[in-house]
């Protein structure tokens, strides 16, 4: 067998989605030589995105006893024990990555993303971290993940214009990055730049909210909703059981992938959403300089969800990376027994930011909508939102969608 012919073809494989064929590739070289360092880690790789996450386990000590100075079974290790939750022996990793070989600006980012997020966050550690991602930044220019980081760290550390400077190199490259436009958004905060502010978020412009239509032959907006509310109980995709770091849901249930199941008030719903969604878009004024407005669609897909809070559930405040337009339909916002120290208790609020990223503009940037049944609200997808939690007795149902072109 030519090896190296044959870890060209599995890699051409694996990096064009074929993930089978490449795996068949890895297994037949690790035959002839079974602890080939590049096969052995490649393989691991392939059984770390699949979630084989006990094949991985076996696979990395036979690497790293035989070739301990090979750099990239360093990187899967740290990013093995860092999803284990291993986090010393992930950190170790990825400092051994780096000694091995510092030039590379993938490992730095994910050793900075591990400390940061296993590791209460003083002015010194965001130095240090302020380092690792500039040092990224510095080998790898054009890296996004590198820029929003250091970005993200210019936030906690309250330098909101050294901020905006990181920033501006990203647009350069990607003047849509919802991440970036995001963090925009707390900087201009933080600078006291409400006029921009206003520009980029267009609360009452670009934040909007609406009814939904329902066709009265339906018996309304109140009885849509309670059959609604009928077909998300019995939902089979309904858990209580998420990834936090995935999902800006704190307690409560979700059902995600909404429309696998099928029913007629669904696709009612999906219509009437899509045609929502379709006014909201045909009112958008024409400016090709906003980072919003200059990609209105032409055609869009939804990705779409339900969300169930009881008391003391919330949304923590989020963004939505992979959206151009956001939003969320009210099926259910029970008023509860008027005992609330807060009147404005379960409703939607706009400009606090979440991920433990300062409120540097302070409350007079927070905007907050009141939701009711039926009640449609749209933003785009860099906008920080969130709940504000509740303690009355009762359940709050709402369908949040994601926009994507």
């Amino acid at each position: 067998m030519d090896i190296q012919k044959a870890l060209s073809t599995g890699i051409a494989h694996h990096n064009s989605g074929r993930l089978k064929e490449a795996e068949r590739i890895y297994r037949d070289i690790l035959k002839v030589a079974n602890t080939h360092p590049i096969a052995l880690t490649l393989l691991a790789k392939l059984s770390f995105t699949n979630g084989k996450y006990n094949e991985v386990k076996k696979i990395l000590p036979i690497v790293l006893k035989h070739y301990p100075e090979y750099m990239k079974a360093h990187v899967l290790a740290g990013d093995y024990y860092s999803q284990a939750n291993e986090y010393d022996i992930a950190g170790k990793a990825y400092r051994r990555a780096i000694l091995l070989y510092p030039s590379q600006a993938a490992t730095l980012i994910s050793l900075g993303n591990l400390i940061q997020s296993n590791s209460l966050q003083d002015d010194k550690l965001l130095s240090i971290l302020r380092c690792l991602y500039r040092k990224a930044s510095i080998i790898e220019p054009a890296s996004i993940p590198a820029l929003n980081n250091l970005a993200a760290i210019y936030l906690k550390l309250k330098e909101p214009y050294e901020a905006l400077k990181t920033l501006n190199f990203i647009f350069e490259v990607d003047p849509h990055n919802i991440r970036s436009l995001a963090y925009k958004t707390i900087a201009l905060m933080g600078a006291d730049e409400e006029s921009k502010v206003d520009y980029l978020v267009g609360f009452g412009d670009l934040v909007k909210s609406r009814l939904l239509e329902i066709d009265e032959k339906l018996g309304g907006i109140s009885r849509f909703n309670s059959k609604l509310i009928e077909v998300l109980k019995r939902h089979p995709n309904r858990t209580s059981e998420w990834d936090p770091t995935q999902r800006a849901i704190r307690g409560g249930a979700i059902v995600p992938r909404l429309f696998e199941y099928q029913d007629p008030i669904l696709d009612i719903l999906k219509l009437s959403l899509e045609k929502t969604i379709n006014q909201y878009i045909s009112e958008l004024p024409s400016d090709q300089n906003h980072p919003f407005l200059a990609i209105k669609p032409d055609k869009y897909s939804i990705d779409i969800w339900a969300n169930f809070l009881g008391p003391t559930n919330y949304q923590s405040g989020h963004i939505h990376n992979k959206g151009w337009l956001s939003g969320v339909f009210y099926v259910n916002t029970y008023e509860g027994n008027g005992r609330e120290s807060d009147p404005t208790a379960g409703w939607i609020e706009f400009n606090r930011p979440g991920y433990g990223l300062p409120c540097l503009g302070g409350e007079k940037f927070i905007r907050k909508i009141k939701p009711e049944p039926g009640l449609v609200v749209l933003f785009p997808s860099y906008v920080w939102h969130g709940t504000i939690p509740f303690s009355d007795e009762g359940e709050r149902i709402s369908i949040a969608f994601d926009v994507h072109i």
